[in-house]
């Protein structure tokens, strides 16, 4: 009975985020984070991004677009082309430098999905983003 208990309101916070995330400005998405980012950010958890981001430094995790879809890094530096970014749980920075042309936004808050699982989660965040 406890267990479905914590199922019921791990499912209310879920519905509730998405439907919070739904009526705000569009400047929000949220998607899945993969074991790139671990532990700072583990696959299940729920970011939100704010697409209309001011500036962007050293130290800020954002989510930026590639062939093989989108993709969250913490930015590691910034020099006058653009932003060099590397997974937490990486061993070597990715390698390109990203514009802001290929940047969707920078995360601003994070919900931790250990109740979700990987599945869960990305079916909704794919299909979040792609209705966007």
């Amino acid at each position: 009975m406890r267990y479905l208990r914590i199922v019921a309101t791990a499912t209310l916070i879920a519905v509730a985020l998405i439907v919070c995330l739904e009526i705000a400005p569009y400047n929000y998405n949220i998607l899945l984070d993969t074991g790139s980012m671990e532990p700072s950010y583990s696959g299940g958890d729920i970011v939100v991004i704010k697409e209309n981001y001011n500036k962007i430094n050293k130290g800020d995790v954002i989510v930026f677009k590639t062939r093989q879809g989108n993709i969250m890094h913490r930015v590691i530096r910034v020099n006058d082309i653009g932003y060099i970014t590397q997974g937490d749980n990486l061993p070597a920075p990715d390698p390109y430098v990203w514009t802001d042309e290929a940047i969707n936004g920078v995360v601003v808050a994070k919900v931790e999905g250990f109740w979700l699982t990987d599945a869960m989660s990305y079916h909704l965040t794919e299909t979040y983003l792609q209705q966007r």
